[in-house]
């Protein structure tokens, strides 16, 4: 449990202490318990991996094609969404193989529910949340929803999916279909889950879980936790979160709606099971940090060129996310996280204002050079035109009243209106702290 492997780390509940780390030689996506074993996809390997509850040991590989998401046990079987490949395979726990590949044509499957005899699936591509037949993988349902579904759960006859790219969480009756209320929480939800009487959201841009009411439909209250809880358990009167960017899973006391610990496991921790008196957290390395160094680009092209002040009128090359930061970026990983926009230089995602047209980005500090220098300045000239309101230069802009940028500077990108030229100022929001 040093963060230096691909693990399966087991927690006894009843102490909060690690216990065991099992190597699962991939980076580990979502898991699941059952048939007397825990289920955990690898999406960069594009394989399940079963492993026993008992001694904690990996039994079998299964290979599912197509970037492995989320998984789910039900109806006697294991149900596996393949980002990629827009379908969902059923395990037989019995004999570690898939009997049955369900199609969903454009679809994008990122999250699954079993609940009331029948499989759930979130398609945040058409925003809709469709009921399969688990017998013959036929869809007997397509409910339309307001919003991307990126998670679910369910109680009492009401599937709960939140939305990663909204902040919220739609609560949709299952026997109608209908949408019953849509309670906003925090920013990036990243997973939810019911139990203790609440539905419980981690929010992963915020640091936080949001507790939602479920007779009133409102959030009862927010609950700070440590950094990118990616994933949520609840169990042993507690109500579990894996904080991804801190390497330790948080305990929530549901009465007191507090943390009351915050057990250290290294690593990545981005997946939760509770089994067998065990929490058992999907744990990805941390990887070896790297600054500095040489990026050659070999083309055909000629005049071609890495400096992204040079692609003013076009896409700049992916290879460019290799050597610059953006305000904004997709998560680097595998599986339907990928598809997740978060801050990269900003703090946060902004919301829109101004008629959806301007976007005002606050630049997170501690930035460094690549060797390592802290930036307290940028030097001046340096100078960026966005060509749309997602901000894709890897450069600063320069800051026309003083000639610099401040590191604690806030982006302002407009939107134009139609027979509008699009513009694009800076706002400074506190003073430029390396100003000598």
């Amino acid at each position: 449990m040093t963060g230096n492997q691909d693990e399966l780390v087991a927690i006894k509940v009843a102490s909060a202490r690690p216990l065991s780390a099992t190597s699962l030689g991939a980076v580990p996506g979502a898991a699941t318990s059952g048939s007397g074993s825990l289920w955990v996809t690898t999406p960069s390997a594009e394989d399940v991996v079963r492993v026993d509850l008992r001694s904690g040991a990996v039994g079998d590989h299964i290979s599912v094609s197509g970037e492995p998401g989320d998984i789910v046990s039900g109806g006697g079987a294991i149900w596996v969404a393949s980002t990629l490949g827009a379908s969902i395979a059923r395990i037989d726990p019995a004999t570690d193989t898939i009997t049955q590949t369900i199609q969903l044509g454009g679809a994008n499957p990122g999250a699954l529910v079993f609940a009331y005899g029948r499989l759930w699936v979130a398609d945040s591509t058409d925003q809709a949340l469709l009921e399969l037949d688990p017998s013959n993988g036929s869809v007997r349902r397509t409910d339309s929803l307001d919003v991307a579904p990126s998670a679910l759960t369910f109680a009492d006859g009401v599937i709960w999916a939140a939305s990663y790219d909204s902040g919220t969480v739609e609560e949709v009756d299952q026997a109608s279909g209908q949408v019953l209320a849509t309670v906003h929480v925090g920013n990036g939800p990243s997973d939810v889950a019911f139990g203790l009487g609440a539905v419980w959201v981690a929010n992963s841009l915020d640091g936080t879980v949001s507790k939602i009411d479920p007779q009133t439909g409102s959030v009862a209250a927010t609950i700070p936790v440590a950094s990118g809880p990616a994933a949520l358990a609840i169990g042993g009167g507690s109500v579990w979160a894996a904080d991804q960017y801190s390497g330790s899973v948080s305990r929530i006391d549901p009465e007191r709606n507090a943390v009351t610990a915050a057990i250290a496991v290294g690593g990545r921790p981005a997946s939760l099971v509770l089994a067998s008196g065990r929490l058992w957290v999907g744990d990805a390395a941390l990887g070896q940090t790297h600054r500095g160094g040489t990026l050659r680009l070999l083309t055909t092209q000629r005049g071609q060129s890495l400096d992204p002040a040079f692609f003013v009128n076009g896409f700049p090359p992916d290879s460019n996310g290799l050597a610059y930061d953006s305000l904004v970026t997709f998560e680097r990983t595998a599986g339907p996280a990928g598809f997740r926009l978060v801050p990269d230089l900003a703090l946060q995602i902004p919301a829109a204002s101004d008629g959806g047209r301007v976007y005002v980005f606050h630049r997170r500090p501690g930035i460094r050079y690549s060797d390592g220098g802290l930036v307290k300045r940028f030097p001046p000239g340096i100078r960026a035109r966005p060509q749309s309101w997602v901000p894709r230069k890897r450069v600063p802009v320069r800051d026309r009243r003083r000639g610099r940028l401040s590191a604690t500077a806030a982006y302002v990108l407009a939107v134009p209106r139609r027979g509008h030229r699009r513009r694009h100022r800076e706002a400074h929001d506190q003073p430029d702290h390396g100003r000598s």
